[in-house]
């Protein structure tokens, strides 16, 4: 069963990609330069400024919002490292006592 939830969770991480990049053309955000395109009133007052200067038809985005498009386009296997310990490869012994289990390492 794992590598058939292994693709869906890579085929999931794709469209989710997809989403991000899709919305950011559509909404005119640049991750890099953390700018997003001026739209609606504040476009119009700053159209005739961004004729003379290109900075002008930008306006800063919060960090936080764009922390949070970059972990989420990022991916699960960045995000998430494997445990590579041996402990769990260790024999124990399992003793019950009262309803509670312990286990004593040898």
């Amino acid at each position: 069963m794992i590598p058939t939830y292994k693709k869906q969770v890579i085929d999931t991480q794709k469209r989710i990609n997809s989403w991000h990049n899709n919305s950011a053309k559509r909404l005119g955000i640049k991750i890099d330069e953390i700018c997003k395109k001026r739209a609606g009133l504040d476009g119009a007052i700053h159209f005739i400024p961004g004729l003379l200067k290109d900075e002008y038809k930008f306006r800063s985005i919060d960090m936080k919002t764009v922390k949070m498009i970059i972990e989420q386009a990022m991916g699960y296997e960045e995000q998430c490292a494997a445990h590579t310990s041996e402990l769990y490869n260790k024999d124990v012994q399992l003793i019950s006592k009262d309803g509670r289990l312990y286990y004593l390492p040898e």
